[in-house]
């Protein structure tokens, strides 16, 4: 089974209008295998409170890959 490389491309931080705090944090992502044969992209809502403590790229390619996963699981 071909391993697809996640890469993290951008983080955009939902704030709330009222009280001017952060309330999500969307984490875009592209993926592909080694031959580029297969390729996702989109991006993957957390709360403030899963972001933070995770917010190096390694981390977050391993938290987008796992919330990819449970949602091509899903039917």
């Amino acid at each position: 089974m071909p391993t697809i490389k996640i890469q993290i491309s951008q983080t955009a931080y939902l704030y709330n209008q009222e009280t001017g705090e952060v309330d999500a944090v969307h984490v875009h992502f592209h993926g592909f295998n080694q031959d580029r044969t297969i390729n996702v992209n989109g991006f993957i809502p957390f709360t403030l409170e899963e972001f933070q403590g995770n917010e190096s790229l390694t981390v977050l390619a391993g938290l987008v890959r796992q919330q990819l996963v449970a949602q091509l699981s899903t039917e």
